[in-house]
């Protein structure tokens, strides 16, 4: 089983950015690579990665190039 490090299981943008320590302008202009797992869902992006597993793997993709 996966460890997970926040039960929550999504977050709006806004909430997600503070966490994570981005604007969301800098959200909204990362090359697709670089995004946060998302998903649509009507008119609304939830994003699905918690900011702390984003940002460990943006760290680890950082350290493989």
């Amino acid at each position: 089983m996966e460890k997970r490090s926040n039960t929550r299981a999504g977050w709006a943008i806004p909430p997600w950015c503070e966490e994570a320590g981005y604007s969301r302008a800098t959200l909204y202009n990362l090359p697709p690579e670089l995004q946060p797992h998302s998903v649509k869902i009507r008119k609304r992006r939830i994003i699905i990665e918690a900011p702390s597993d984003y940002l460990a793997r943006i760290r680890s993709l950082q350290q493989a190039a």
